[in-house]
């Protein structure tokens, strides 16, 4: 009667000899070991079963509990088999047969690697995190440095150069409208820097407009500072997507087209978005010499990479229920970014602003959008 309640339990249950002979084992105890059902485990040995690596531990184990009671996690094959991790529960009985030992087994091998997977996700995030950080910072020193040396030196003029006029004025011949429209000139290029620096750190058109009208904004000033030719074209009535996605969206566009400048050596660059029932696509393209075929791939495989720029793009689409997919040869790179094509739920005045033109808007607002000579993607 004992035996038949122990066969209709979850866990494998059996008598064995510190020989390893069995006198007697659950159905459950048998799938463990990959004996057959229907044949009499009385009497199996289980060296006949269990593969030869994992004897010494399940002999060491079998000792041990004829005394004391044994508790761990074990490394158990059957015949054949990949190896999978058990927890044993190895307890001393009195039987007919002698000394003999209870053995109450749990396959827990899903849940060992699903530890090990989140202590390797972890580990990644953490690693993650802290490049992260590191980029911050020198993102924070290249900012510092860029407001010392050209903003604060150019407000450094324009003090010098009031305090001038001030001292000037009752000069005679001084030309005092000059003066004054050369100080003007400066804090024009004054507020003209800090307004392009304010909109790369966080582009208003993108909260206000959405992603087309932003990366319009963003590839005009990347065409004059970089020299790079780059189109553009965007399916027509582009919904309004959440801000975490539109954002996501932009920051790729941002972080390719600083590869395509710093590393492809091409001179154009193309960029589709696209948008159908399922997902919304942003497709970057260069003409430049490829990537090395050994960080392709690094980044094909999701082995760690140095940097945070591809990696970083790809778990923050990855969250948001997308991928990033990046093909490269020696005539140009291929990156494509897809998420799913939820459109944003917006007031139907920010709804229509961003379908408008808007040129009037965005004269007040920030730079102009769309540079005449922007051509068609080939």
């Amino acid at each position: 009667m004992l035996w038949e309640l122990l066969d209709g339990l979850h866990v494998g249950v059996a008598n064995v000899l510190p020989s390893g002979k069995v006198l007697y084992a659950n159905t459950r105890f048998l799938e463990s070991l990959g004996i057959p059902q229907h044949h009499d485990p009385s009497g199996v040995q289980l060296n006949d079963y269990v593969a030869p690596s994992c004897w010494d531990a399940m002999y060491e184990a079998l000792g041990r509990a004829i005394q004391v009671p044994v508790d761990g996690e074990f490394q158990v094959a059957a015949v054949g088999e990949n190896p999978r991790t058990i927890r044993l529960s190895l307890g001393p009985v009195c039987t007919e047969q002698g000394p003999t030992v209870r053995i109450v087994a749990t396959e827990v091998t899903e849940l060992v690697e699903t530890n090990r997977a989140l202590r390797e996700t972890e580990a990644s995030l953490r690693s993650l995190s802290a490049r992260i950080l590191q980029l911050q910072d020198q993102e924070r020193r290249r900012i510092a440095r860029d407001l010392h040396d050209t903003t604060g030196q150019e407000l450094a003029v324009i003090v010098m150069s009031l305090k001038h006029l001030s001292n000037s004025l009752d000069q005679p011949g001084f030309d005092a409208r000059k003066a004054i429209a050369e100080v003007s000139e400066l804090a024009r290029q004054v507020n003209d820097e800090i307004r392009t620096l304010s909109y790369l750190l966080h582009p208003p058109l993108l909260d206000e407009f959405g992603l087309g009208s932003a990366l319009k904004w963003y590839l005009e000033g990347f065409n004059k500072r970089s020299g790079i030719d780059v189109a553009l074209e965007v399916s027509e009535k582009l919904p309004r997507f959440a801000s975490d996605k539109e954002m996501a969206l932009f920051r790729v566009v941002q972080e390719s087209l600083t590869n395509v400048m710093r590393h492809s050596g091409s001179r154009k660059a193309w960029i589709r978005v696209t948008r159908d029932d399922e997902v919304v696509q942003v497709e970057v393209e260069d003409e430049g010499a490829g990537m090395d075929p050994a960080v392709l791939a690094r980044l094909a495989s999701g082995a760690k990479a140095r940097g945070v720029g591809i990696p970083g793009l790809r778990e923050r689409l990855r969250q948001l229920g997308g991928r990033l997919e990046i093909s490269s040869s020696s005539g140009g790179t291929r990156l494509v970014a897809v998420l799913p094509a939820e459109s944003a739920s917006v007031p139907d005045d920010v709804s229509r602003s961003a379908e408008a033109p808007a040129a009037e808007s965005l004269r007040d607002s920030g730079p102009p959008r769309r540079p005449a000579g922007l051509r068609n993607v080939r």
